[in-house]
């Protein structure tokens, strides 16, 4: 039987919790050597113009760049986002979410994460 490597998709979030944020969780030598090893599999960076590396560095390594990350399975950040009431349902983020002390400023993100069917990887805990 065929060796055939399961379809997934990577989503790399724009960092929007500080403005000054310019790390990413994934950068574009990372992906080229992913897609390289995976090419059934596809990466989604959402643009943004804070990124240390720039829209134009990830599609000329094989990525897409776009607003909508409704189609991968895995998103990744390197902070929690502001909120996910933008982001897709019934996936699966990693970042820093900063919930697992159960701080109180950061329950109204495991709530968002509850209520949307997300199942978080918090980098804290790995």
């Amino acid at each position: 039987a065929a060796n055939h490597s399961p379809h997934l998709g990577i989503g790399i979030l724009r960092e929007n919790y500080d403005k000054w944020e310019r790390r990413v969780p994934l950068c574009p030598e990372h992906v080229q050597a992913f897609l390289a090893r995976h090419p059934n599999c596809q990466v989604v960076v959402q643009p943004s113009p804070n990124r240390v590396f720039s829209t134009q560095d990830y599609e000329q390594v094989g990525a897409k760049v776009q607003e909508d990350l409704g189609d991968v399975d895995l998103i990744l950040g390197v902070k929690r986002p502001k909120t996910m009431e933008n982001l897709p349902s019934n996936k699966t983020y990693m970042f820093f979410g900063h919930v697992i002390k159960g701080q109180t400023e950061n329950m109204p993100l495991l709530q968002e994460c509850l209520d949307k069917k997300i199942q978080l990887i918090d980098y804290e805990c790995i």
